[in-house]
């Protein structure tokens, strides 16, 4: 009975105990050169949703920080620094990309890399390509944007560096009959 009771009892022990990694972990080397390690091999992100969901969870971690992640639930991804909440979750759109410092890619299916760079609208890249986009940049940033027709048929795509003169830091453009108009 005693032997019975201590094996019941190192077994329950084992099963509870949880193991973890501490250091750099190697996947395919010995010899780890980074905390994360993978060697002549791909890496997959993926998840086993179908569609996003209709209320997605958090990302990973939020706030300001220098970081790299996939978010499952909107099938975003980011990479770079930020000061504040510009890739929490209601600043992250479904299907979005955004690198660098500081950036937005709120708007579904948008990308914004650099710096300061706001892609609000749907389908918009760092500065708005797609239909009812716009666009912001700091000052000697790029802005490039898009319009199309009531059809949804591309009419222009032109770009602008803000200037500080013709397009001003900090302010929300649009293109109206090819033109750079502050909204």
């Amino acid at each position: 009975m005693k032997e019975l009771l201590t094996t019941a009892f190192l077994f329950s022990a084992i099963c509870t105990v949880s193991f973890s990694q501490i250091g750099k972990v190697g996947i395919n080397t010995t010899t780890p050169a980074a905390m994360l390690h993978v060697m002549d091999s791909s890496v997959l992100f993926s998840t086993t949703l179908n569609t996003l969901p209709g209320m997605p969870g958090n990302p990973p971690v939020s706030g300001a920080g220098i970081r790299t992640f996939w978010y499952p639930d909107k099938a975003a991804f980011r990479t770079g620094r930020v000061t504040g909440a510009q890739w929490d979750k209601i600043n992250t759109g479904n299907y979005s990309f955004a690198a660098g410092h500081n950036n937005t890619a709120s708007g579904a299916q948008s990308f914004s890399i650099g710096n300061g760079n706001l892609a609000t609208g749907e389908n918009t890249i760092a500065a708005g390509i797609g239909a009812n986009n716009k666009a912001k940049a700091n000052l000697g940033s790029w802005i490039v944007l898009s319009e199309y027709d009531d059809n949804y048929n591309l009419k222009c795509v032109k770009t602008a560096k803000v200037d500080g003169k013709k397009i001003l830091p900090d302010a929300w453009y649009m293109l109206k009959d090819g033109k750079f108009v502050k909204e």
